[in-house]
């Protein structure tokens, strides 16, 4: 059947979007009035490094699986973007990086309450990623003895 790893890779595509769908939500509450490109990413990285970390390895993993191809006379399969360009290039991202995306995020904004969202969120996405950490520690050190 052809096609079937480009079809493989498309679903798995398709499922890394759904699952970053809500932690892209829970960064858009905590931007501030003035935002760009840049500073989404940031955020991003800092709030979600193994999701960024998973971005990365499977733009390396289909980086080297298409210049294997193209080696062997073949043509490029897969065609991945980098981690920030992938982030970028999401319809969510797009569509608050548009200058209607811009200005009602502008219209809605309240210093206030982004502040306490900023705060609850910083909060509980640490606790989360030092609970992730330990976790990968322990596997690491129970895998070295």
């Amino acid at each position: 059947m052809p096609g079937k790893a480009k079809r493989k890779y498309d679903g798995e595509l398709m499922r890394f979007n759904k699952k970053i769908k809500r932690p892209l939500k829970l960064i858009k509450e905590i931007l501030p009035q003035e935002y760009d490109q840049e500073l989404i990413v940031q955020k991003f990285k800092y709030f979600y490094p193994n999701e960024w970390r998973i971005m990365e390895e499977r733009y390396q993993l289909y980086f080297e699986k298409d210049n294997f191809l193209v080696k062997k006379g073949k043509k490029r399969r897969y065609r991945p973007l980098n981690a920030k360009d992938y982030l970028l290039n999401l319809p969510q991202v797009k569509g608050w990086l548009s200058q209607k995306g811009k200005l009602r995020h502008k219209d809605n904004f309240d210093l206030e309450l982004q502040q306490q969202r900023l705060e609850k969120f910083k909060t509980k996405r640490i606790a989360k990623i030092k609970k992730f950490q330990a976790k990968i520690k322990k596997i690491k050190r129970k895998f070295r003895i």
